[in-house]
């Protein structure tokens, strides 16, 4: 919050900034909701000329999505030259988060057609709009991506996974994926 109510008086100061703090910037907008503040700070970094910076574009994919502008946070996205799993993750969630979890699994395959490989945050991030729309055949092609790549031994995927399963209904699946991580936490 701090960080967001110094940044117009550091800029007003003119006080430099990078992309660093533009990325920090928009990373303290996004946890606060705040639309008209996102829209300006990705005003200022195009006329700074950090729109293109990897860590400033996925910054306002992700400030974008928490805010819930998914038209800005899709094109940034798509306009954007590099598109890393970051980029890919945040779009994910945004989609996710937006309840448009579909648009969230075509945008993973997408990823993984540019051979971009993923992590276990993005799974999670997968396995949420599943267990939200009860789409349990979703839910098993994500959890065949985590057994593939080894991410059951992330506490973020196993827990997503034992929640999409008991959402969709699935309790002896739930079951069989608790028994599966081998550390458990309080959520698990």
């Amino acid at each position: 919050m701090e960080a967001v109510l110094l940044f117009p008086l550091m800029h007003e100061e003119g006080v430099g900034f990078n992309q660093t703090t533009l990325s920090t910037i928009l990373k303290s907008i996004a946890s606060l909701q705040a639309n008209y503040v996102c829209k300006q700070v990705h005003a200022l970094s195009a006329k700074s000329g950090f729109e293109s910076d990897r860590y400033v574009v996925n910054s306002l994919i992700d400030g974008y999505g928490e805010c819930a502008l998914l038209e800005d946070a899709t094109r940034i996205f798509r306009e954007c030259l590099i598109v890393d799993l970051v980029g890919f993750t945040s779009m994910i969630t945004a989609y996710s988060q937006s309840g448009q979890g579909e648009k969230g699994l075509k945008l993973y395959l997408e990823m993984l057609d540019r051979g971009i490989e993923p992590d276990p945050y993005v799974c999670s991030s997968l396995l949420n709009p599943c267990a939200n729309l009860s789409t349990y055949e979703q839910g098993k092609q994500v959890h065949v991506h985590v057994l593939k790549h080894g991410f059951m031994y992330d506490i973020f995927a196993g827990n997503s996974l034992i929640n999409m399963y008991a959402k969709c209904g699935s309790i002896d699946d739930a079951e069989r994926a608790f028994s599966s991580i081998p550390e458990r936490g309080i959520v698990s």
